[in-house]
């Protein structure tokens, strides 16, 4: 069995490949409607999302292994995985980046400090991996590139393999000095990019214009919309429009993809289709332009991306917030990890985490960021 955290994924990562890895000859049915594999031999290969992982369980397993193992759900090993593999003594390769120390940390560190010989640990980074495949020039400049375009923390973990601690603040690297530029000013010729995150204390929303600079793209948050009680989303629509009735470019939307699961939906329908809506009382339909996912990224993979927007591992700094937009520029100020976890975000201080995570969904969706540990056991 080959699975990941979810459907999708395992049958990205795996499918095509065990299928073209499988000769003819062995194989003697494939379906591909529920991605197994059966052999003439009598095995069988099956490819699964481990959403729910009691699917696991059922007929023995005699081994497999599961990629993203840092983003499976809390207990899938312990409580469906390993139960399934006894009967025939099986083995079982768990993969993936680390996702700061959770329980794959966990993990790892069982597996390191084993004495029984069950375990072992096998552990690569992607700078060793790229000079091996790309040489050590090209492999310089590609490290020099993601030292430009990642944070600290994110390199360390995507391009070293690093179980990194998340603590204190989200936004480590955000310098009020640098990050906050009065200079910034508002242009009719350029698109406006809107982060929204739903909510009726607050109300929320990022405006943001992107620049070229010396071949990068700066983001500049030039506003925002904040209501403090008693919001809706045609309020918050209708506060934007006040600001910017006659903008003669495109209106790009960013946000929350789970957005009419409360508040104003319970009325008139889903939050996204009320601020079309209103949108569209002022700018005809090919200028309102949706980027909000079909689902919301992880939450530290969101942060990452904002992170590397604030600053570089290099210094570049390519997240500019004009004063006006004190709460945005108060969320990056303060908002903290919950202590012992692998980064999660503080929530429990309702004024503030709203305007930082629409811009998570922003930097997320326009500037996503793509080192790994295998455990393994076996008998």
């Amino acid at each position: 069995m080959l699975g990941a955290p979810t459907y999708q994924q395992a049958k990205r990562i795996f499918w095509d490949d065990v299928k073209a890895l499988s000769p003819p000859w062995a194989v003697r049915k494939i379906s591909d409607s529920e991605l197994i594999i059966w052999y003439h031999n009598g095995a069988y290969l099956q490819v699964m999302g481990l959403e729910k992982p009691e699917r696991i369980e059922g007929p023995p397993l005699a081994g497999g292994g599961c990629d993203e193992s840092g983003n499976i759900k809390l207990g899938a090993w312990e409580n469906h995985i390993r139960p399934a593999l006894t009967d025939l003594q099986g083995w079982w390769w768990h993969i993936g980046v680390p996702e700061g120390r959770n329980h794959y940390y966990s993990l790892y560190l069982d597996a390191y400090e084993d004495v029984t010989g069950e375990w072992g640990v096998h552990h690569w980074t992607t700078e060793d991996v790229l000079h091996l495949y790309l040489g050590d020039e090209q492999a310089a400049r590609e490290i020099a590139s993601a030292k430009h375009d990642l944070d600290e923390l994110s390199y360390q973990q995507e391009y070293l393999a690093s179980f990194v601690t998340y603590t204190g603040l989200v936004y480590y690297n955000w310098d009020s000095d640098l990050n906050v530029d009065k200079a910034i000013r508002y242009s009719p010729t350029r698109d406006l990019h809107l982060m929204l995150d739903f909510n009726s204390a607050p109300g929320t929303m990022g405006i943001a214009q992107e620049y070229e600079q010396a071949g990068d793209i700066e983001t500049h948050i030039i506003d925002e919309v904040h209501i403090s009680n008693n919001s809706t989303t045609p309020r918050v629509v209708k506060a934007f429009l006040d600001k910017f009735p006659d903008h003669p470019g495109d209106i790009y939307l960013y946000g929350d993809a789970t957005g009419g699961a409360r508040g104003s939906a319970k009325v008139r329908g889903s939050d996204w289709t009320l601020v079309k809506e209103e949108l569209h009382n002022v700018y005809d339909y090919m200028r309102v332009i949706d980027r909000v996912p079909k689902s919301n990224p992880s939450e530290r993979i969101s942060v990452n991306s904002t992170n590397a927007r604030i600053c570089s591992i290099d210094g570049t700094r390519r997240l500019k917030v004009h004063p006006r937009a004190k709460w945005t520029i108060r969320d990056f100020e303060g908002v903290r990890v919950i202590e012992g976890t692998a980064g999660e975000i503080d929530k429990s201080d309702k004024r503030i985490t709203h305007h930082s995570d629409g811009v998570r969904y922003y930097a997320c969706k326009r500037f996503p960021i793509g080192g790994a540990t295998v455990v393994s056991q076996g008998y």
